[in-house]
């Protein structure tokens, strides 16, 4: 499947519709993320996925590493822009 490059206007930058999200620089389809990713929410082990989504080991552990880390950053974003802290980003 193709993924569109966007142009920024700005900066004139070529950069992918999938940058700066989990599957930014993965070859698997959406559902299959998606799947994976229901799987390990149920609980399901990283060696049993492969199994039922047919993937390697290895594409499972990628894809919760890099959904992992979006989900820090957004987490620690929203966390540090909330209008119920008192405190700055800054300290």
């Amino acid at each position: 499947m193709q993924y569109r490059l966007l142009d920024c206007r700005s900066c004139l930058a070529r950069f992918s519709e999938r940058k700066g999200n989990p599957l930014y620089r993965a070859h698997l389809p959406e559902d299959t993320v998606a799947s994976i990713l229901e799987h390990i929410t149920e609980g399901c082990g990283v060696l049993q996925m492969p199994r039922l989504v047919y993937v390697h080991p290895d594409t499972v552990s990628r894809s919760t590493r890099a959904s992992g880390e979006h989900a820090r950053a957004a987490h620690d974003d929203l966390v540090a822009r909330s209008p119920e802290t008192r405190e700055t980003p800054d300290g």
